[in-house]
C-alpha cells in the first residue's frame, strides 16, 4: 500500500507557514500515508550527513519502517532498502544518535515481537478481533 494516501489515517507531514498556520504537505513531500502504516515513533536526524534532516519512522505489524532521505527541495524519498538490511516488524519506538562516538548516527528501534510462537498467534488473534 505504498504511495497511497488516506484522508483518515496514516503518517502526515505539515509545513509551518508561521502565525500558527500549518499546511499538510504529505502528498507533495513524498511521505507515505497508507492506512496500513502504524507509525509509532519518528526521529529526525541527518542520517546521510549532508546537512539536511532526514526522517526515520517505525511502523508496527503491517508495514516496513520508513527511512526518508531529505531531497533538499521539500521532498523526501524512502530509501530504507538502500541503507538498512533488516528492520523489526513490530517497531514500537526509535531514536537516532551517535551512540558509538564515531561521527556517524546509529538508528535504534525497539520492538515487541512476542518471544514464543504461541504468544505471537495470540497477539495476531487479538488484532483481528479488533478489526
Amino acid at each position: 500500500m505504498l504511495n497511497t494516501y488516506s484522508p483518515l489515517s496514516g503518517d502526515r507531514l505539515y509545513r509551518n507557514d508561521g502565525n500558527n498556520h500549518f499546511t499538510d504537505v504529505t502528498k507533495i513531500s513524498g511521505i507515505n500515508s497508507s492506512v496500513l502504516g502504524y507509525g509509532l515513533g519518528v526521529s529526525a536526524a541527518d542520517i546521510d550527513l549532508d546537512g539536511y534532516p532526514d526522517l526515520y519512522i517505525d511502523n508496527d505489524f503491517h508495514e516496513n519502517d520508513y527511512l526518508y532521505i531529505n531531497q533538499k527541495n521539500g521532498t523526501f524519498k524512502d530509501e530504507l532498502s538502500n541503507h538498512i538490511m533488516h528492520t523489526s516488524k513490530y517497531s514500537m519506538g526509535v531514536d537516532v544518535a551517535d551512540a558509538t562516538n564515531d561521527g556517524f548516527p546509529e538508528i535504534v528501534s525497539t520492538d515487541m515481537l512476542p518471544t514464543t510462537p504461541h504468544a505471537q498467534k495470540l497477539r495476531r488473534r487479538e488484532r483481528l478481533r479488533r478489526l
